[in-house]
Order: C-alpha cells, then sequence, then structure tokens
C-alpha cells in the first residue's frame, strides 16, 4: 500500500532489518513500482529500495499500464540488481480485470517466469470477491 513513501526512512530501515532478521524477505509492493516506471525511474526506485532494506520488489501493473516489453526490462534490472522478485498478473479495477481472458494471463505469467520472475502472484485483492481467481462470491473460480 506504498506506506513506505510516506513513513519516516529510519523507521522503514528498522523494520526491514526486523524482517530480515526473522528470515522474512521485504517488499514495498507494487504500486510504488508501477509509479516510478510510469515516471522513468525504476532505478532510482530499485537503488531507494536496496537503501531501505527491501530484498524482493514486487513487478505488477494492478493500477497502471506497462507493457509485456517494459516488464520484462524491469523484471530483468531487479533480478540484475539482486532483488528476489515477485510478479503479480491481473488489475485491481474488476472491471478491466474482467478484460484478461485465462489464456492472457497464463501468457503473462510465462513470459514473466522466462524473463526472471521468481514468483507470479495473482491480483485477488484484499476483498477475494470478483477479481483475479475469485468469482463473486468469493469462490475460486
Amino acid at each position: 500500500w506504498s506506506t513506505s513513501a510516506v513513513i519516516n526512512r529510519d523507521l522503514i530501515i528498522n523494520k526491514t532489518s526486523r524482517y530480515q532478521a526473522a528470515g522474512i524477505m521485504p517488499y514495498p509492493g507494487g504500486t510504488l513500482l508501477e509509479v516510478s516506471a510510469l515516471k522513468g525511474k525504476v532505478d532510482q526506485f530499485l537503488k531507494e529500495s536496496r537503501e531501505l532494506g527491501f530484498t524482493a520488489i514486487e513487478v505488477s501493473d494492478g493500477s497502471t499500464e506497462i507493457t509485456k516489453e517494459e516488464r520484462a526490462k524491469i523484471i530483468k534490472k531487479a533480478r540484475e540488481a539482486g532483488f528476489y522478485v515477485i510478479s503479480e498478473v491481473g488489475k485491481k479495477n474488476p472491471i478491466l480485470d474482467h478484460d484478461l481472458s485465462i489464456s492472457e494471463r497464463l501468457e503473462l505469467i510465462k513470459s514473466d517466469l522466462a524473463y526472471g520472475s521468481n514468483y507470479v502472484l495473482i491480483e485477488a485483492r484484499e476483498a477475494g470477491k470478483d477479481i483475479g481467481i475469485y468469482d463473486a462470491d468469493g469462490n475460486i473460480i
């Protein structure tokens, strides 16, 4: 939820070091990366993420539009910078998410993995209803 953009820097560093000490891989979530990609500042985002103690990066376009080619570049760049990469497929807006077919999702998952994503999430939102892998009642499709 991008809290690392608005919380005291020392607090974030303290939190990420505690996560790491507990064997948990902290990452700042995909929305901040999406904004940095739109502004042409992915390199700065990765540098700042490293300085804050994040060890993983989420590559997504759930709130924005990032081309498949740009996703591939970002995944490769994050891996080259030493991050564990988690990509996410799907949209936060249910109307836009419903426009993605199963075959399009699978193609994107395969592409992300081929370009170096360590792990792929399917967008499902916190409510778990009518988006991603969930139907309107919250059942897995």
